[in-house]
Formats: C-alpha cells, structure tokens, sequence
C-alpha cells in the first residue's frame, strides 16, 4: 500500500490547558481506504509515545521500512481498509510534521525549542477532533490506541464522550504508577543531562544531544521487554567488534542492540519533543476532575474493547483492569481480554495476529450495532 504524509495549516489559535496559545500550528497525517458517503467508516488510531502518523503501508514502492502497525492496518487486516477510513495524525508536540519544538516559533523566526509551551494528552485530543472536522467527520466509528495511544484513546472519550461509536484501549493505564513516572523521570534526565543538550537550544548546531537521547530511548527499549524476550534473543552473547572507544562500552549482544538502536532514534527523534511528551504523559489521570474514574466515565456512550498482556510489566494488566473497572461501575459496556504473550509491552506490534483474533470480532460486533 503506497502512502503519502499530509499536512494541515491551522491559523486559529489553539488554546491549551496550560493558558498559553498556539497562533498557528499543523498536524501531519496519513489516511488509508475511503471515507464512506455519510463519513460514518472512519478510525481515529493515535500512535504512541516515539511513534508516528506513518501507521501502515510504505511511501514508495522500494521502501524497506513499512508503517509501525501495518499488520493491523490494510485490505483484509483488523482495520481493514475496504471497509474503513482509517487515520493516523502525529501528535501536537511530536517531531514528525506536526508543531512540536522543532517547530519555526512565528514570533522569533527560530525553533520554539523550550519556549514551546506545554501540552496535555486533552490539548493533543482537541487538535485532532479539529482536524477531524475538516475532513468531515463529525463522528467516529472507533477510535484506538496502544501504549500512550490508549492514554489518547481515553481522553478522547473523556473529551468526547459521544463522538465515537467504540473504543479499543490496548496496553495503557487510567493513570501513570509511581514506577512509570520513574523510568519517564529517567529518560528526561539522560536526554538534559547531555553536555550538548544546551539548556534546548541545539538546533542548526554541529552538535545535539544525541548520546544523552540514545540512552533516553534504551531506558524506554528496555521497558518494552521482558526478561524472557530479552533472555531468548540475546542470552550472554557477546558482540563481534566489540567497541573499542569507550572503556565500558557495548560488549554483550543486549548492549550492542539497545546502543544501536538508541543512535537509530536520534536520526528521527527531536529529544525535546520526548521531553514534552512523557511530561504529558505524566500529568494524565483519567479520573482528573471526578471523584473516580466511574465518575469520569458515565457519559461514555462508546463500546469498549481493553486489551492487556499477561508479560507487560510497562504497563501490567491491574493497570487495564482498572480502567475496565471504572467503565463497569459507570455502566459503560466493556470486554475485557488478558492476552497470553512473552513478549511484553511490544506484543501489539510484534504480533499483529493474535491482537487481530480479538480486535476483528469486536468491530464486527460493533457494527452490526452501529446498523440497528
């Protein structure tokens, strides 16, 4: 499937929950199949936390990197695009295409870099229903997330109680655990800790953060695995030409994989974006303003589908059933499915099939409620 990335001009001002304000701002996006006629088709998917709107497909015939869910996303796949309208926006705040901190600021005619004001999980979900009503689309069929996704696809209802028909929460909390916001703490640390960092204002320099962001995403890497994962790819094998300019450089195959990638990520990711996003991360508590999440969710009118993983120590399967708890109570109609899987918090991307056998029967179901 050949794609192309599409970009929005917004001119309105965006006012965001911090009180600051966006004079003009964009969103990048892809779309894959058709929007129906009564624009009643479309899936609102969110990326998550070092993802993109490059969902599936690639951008010319010759690509060898496909978009990070294409074994969800495509002609008889789970959202399947013969049926839908699917759509995959990069957040507000990101570094691929949308305003982020890379960003031209328009009153100084130079990167916002930290004068890029701050934004929440709300601010990236009202952005995107903007954007969502210029192209149409007054309602969702379902909106879906993974990971930090899920965390969007829940302010989404928040935001929106009835301006979806369902809802599949994959792998993410109500909220961030005292551990989570550790390891995001962590990951900050490194990338500001950099001797290049300076203080964000790196950009058009010879020199960036580019080893303090390395280990910032190695922390994340190592949160996406679990111990048998790790184990059965790696085990205590060492690496051929081990790294001889750094005394306590890589040596294990583990080391080597997490160094590698870590320097992969700095080629496309803008470290302060991963500062703004994990900080939006932290401040998310879907029972913000409530008394409990049931509280929070008793205008939901969409179905839920929560998917979980038994190996996700990232984001454990309690965190889920929380969230599926506080739907219950508030009387929102709610399938819960615990997934067997060593592979831990990156499942979802590793095993599109399995993901499938439940995400396929619950559109269908959907629809045919949808069509009653």
């Amino acid at each position: 499937m050949i794609v192309s990335l599409q970009r929005e001009t917004f001119f309105e001002p965006l006012d965001l929950e911090s009180g600051q304000r966006l004079s003009k701002w964009k969103l990048a996006y892809e779309t894959y199949g058709e929007l129906n006629e009564d624009a009643s088709n479309a899936i609102l998917i969110f990326h998550g936390l070092v993802g993109d709107a490059h969902a599936a497909g690639v951008y010319k015939p010759d690509d060898k990197m496909q978009g990070w869910w294409d074994g969800m996303i495509g002609s008889g796949r789970a959202f399947d695009t013969d049926r839908y309208f699917v759509i995959c926006v990069n957040l507000l705040g990101g570094c691929g295409g949308s305003t982020g901190p890379a960003s031209q600021n328009p009153e100084t005619g130079k990167p916002y870099g930290l004068d890029f004001p701050e934004v929440s999980l709300a601010d990236m979900v009202r952005s995107q229903e903007i954007l969502l009503r210029k192209l149409g689309i007054e309602k969702l069929f379902c909106v879906v997330g993974p990971s930090t996704g899920s965390m969007l696809a829940l302010q989404w209802s928040k935001s929106f109680p009835n301006r979806s028909h369902g809802a599949i929460l994959i792998a993410g909390p109500a909220r961030l655990s005292a551990q989570s916001l550790a390891l995001n703490w962590a990951m900050r640390e490194a990338v500001q800790s950099d001797a290049f960092y300076q203080d964000g204002d790196y950009y058009g320099k010879e020199s960036g953060p580019r080893r303090g962001a390395a280990l910032a995403f190695a922390l994340g890497a190592i949160g996406w695995m679990t111990p048998h994962s790790m184990n059965s790819k790696f085990g205590r094998k060492f690496m051929e030409g081990r790294d001889t300019e750094r005394p306590f450089g890589p040596q294990y195959l583990v080391e080597g994989f997490l160094d590698q990638r870590g320097r992969d990520f700095c080629k496309f990711f803008d470290p302060n974006s991963l500062l703004y996003l994990t900080r939006a991360i932290d401040h998310f508590d879907a029972a913000e303003g409530s008394d409990s999440l049931a509280d929070a969710f008793r205008d939901f009118e969409a179905r839920f589908l929560v998917v979980t993983y038994d190996s996700d120590w990232r984001y454990p399967p309690h965190e889920s059933k929380e969230v599926v708890s506080g739907l219950e109570e508030a009387g929102v109609s709610v399938r819960l499915c615990e997934l067997s899987n060593p592979a831990g918090h990156a499942s979802f991307l590793r095993h599109t099939d399995q993901l499938s056998s439940v995400v396929n029967p619950f559109l269908t179901e959907l629809e045919s409620t949808v069509h009653t």
